[in-house]
C-alpha cells in the first residue's frame, strides 16, 4: 500500500513537530535543574564537605556494614524521609540536594561528620 504525497507530507510534518517538541523539552531541563540548585545553594558548601567525607563523591558508594548509600551515605529509612525519596539514592543530583535539604531543616547532626565537627 503506497502513501499519497499528502500523507507523506503529513507524516513528515508530524515527525518534525515531535522532534522540535522533544528538543525544546530537552533544552529546558538544565534550566529546571539550575532553578532547583538556586533553592539549595546556601547549604552547598557544607553539603560538599559532608559528601567529601561520606563517599568521596562516589555516587554509587555503599557502606558494607550499614548499607548507607550514595553521595551522602543515606540509610534507607533516612532517605525515605527526604523530598527526594521517589528518586534513586544513587542519583547524584537528588542525593546532593537531599543533603542540602537535611541541612536546611536542621537535621545536620544526622551526618556523623557533622556530629564529629568535621563539617
Amino acid at each position: 500500500m503506497a502513501l499519497s504525497r499528502r500523507e507523506v507530507w503529513s507524516l513528515t510534518f508530524l515527525l518534525c513537530a515531535l522532534l522540535i517538541a522533544f528538543t525544546l523539552i530537552w533544552l529546558a531541563a538544565p534550566a529546571r535543574a539550575e532553578e532547583e540548585d538556586a533553592q539549595v545553594s546556601p547549604y552547598s558548601a557544607r553539603a560538599d564537605c559532608i559528601v567529601t567525607y561520606e563517599s568521596h563523591w562516589n555516587a554509587n558508594a555503599v557502606n558494607a556494614r550499614s548499607g548507607a548509600s550514595g553521595l551522602g551515605q543515606f540509610l534507607r529509612s533516612t532517605w525515605m524521609t527526604t523530598p527526594y525519596a521517589s528518586r534513586s539514592v544513587f542519583d547524584a543530583y537528588a542525593n546532593h540536594a537531599a543533603v542540602c535539604w537535611m541541612l536546611s531543616v536542621g537535621r545536620a547532626r544526622e551526618f556523623e561528620v557533622v556530629s564529629r565537627g568535621l563539617c
